[in-house]
C-alpha cells in the first residue's frame, strides 16, 4: 500500500490500479487525478469540501454506494475509490461531467444522483440534472412565432 501526502493547493496525478493509494490532503483544496481504475482511500480532510476528484473514465462506468459516512466507487476495470462525504462538498469530474458530492441535510448525493449503501450505477444524466436550467412554462420550449404549412 501506498501513501500520498498533498500538499496545500496541490495538484497530483494519476493514482493508478497498481495498489491502494492512502491519500491524505490538508485543510487547502487540493486536485487528485485517477485512472480508470484507481484505487485509492481519500483520508478525512476531503470532507471538508473544495477538493476535486478527477477520473479518467466516464460516470456511467462507476457504481456507487454508501458505507458509514463515505461513498464506494467501482468500476468493472478495477477502481476502488473511498471518499469521505461532508456538507460542504467535493467536485467529482468524470470525463462526462463534474458532480458535487455531498451530504445535503438529507441524503448523500452526487449531482442530484441520491446515494444509498446498495451499489448502483452513477447516473450521469440525474447528476446533472442540478445544472440544467428549470422550465418554467411551456412558452420557453416552444417558440410561438414558429408556423407551419402544409400541403
Amino acid at each position: 500500500m501506498a501513501r500520498l501526502f498533498l500538499d496545500p493547493g496541490s495538484t497530483y496525478g494519476f493514482i493508478g490500479g497498481f495498489s491502494v493509494t492512502d491519500v491524505v490532503g490538508t485543510n487547502d483544496n487540493e486536485t487528485v487525478l485517477v485512472e480508470a481504475n484507481g484505487r485509492a482511500n481519500f483520508d478525512p480532510s476531503f470532507n471538508r469540501g473544495g477538493d476535486e476528484i478527477q477520473i479518467d473514465a466516464l460516470a456511467v462506468a462507476f457504481s456507487a454506494s454508501l458505507s458509514g459516512s463515505a461513498l464506494t466507487l467501482t468500476s468493472i476495470t478495477g477502481a476502488d475509490l473511498k471518499i469521505p462525504v461532508g456538507t460542504n462538498g467535493l467536485t467529482l469530474t468524470f470525463t462526462d461531467g463534474s458532480f458535487d458530492l455531498l451530504y445535503n441535510g438529507t441524503n448523500v448525493v452526487i449531482g442530484e444522483q441520491v446515494m444509498s449503501h446498495r451499489p448502483e450505477p452513477v447516473d450521469s444524466v440525474a447528476a446533472a440534472v442540478a445544472s440544467a436550467p428549470p422550465i418554467a412554462s411551456a412558452a420557453d420550449v416552444v417558440d410561438t412565432s414558429a408556423y407551419i404549412t402544409l400541403g
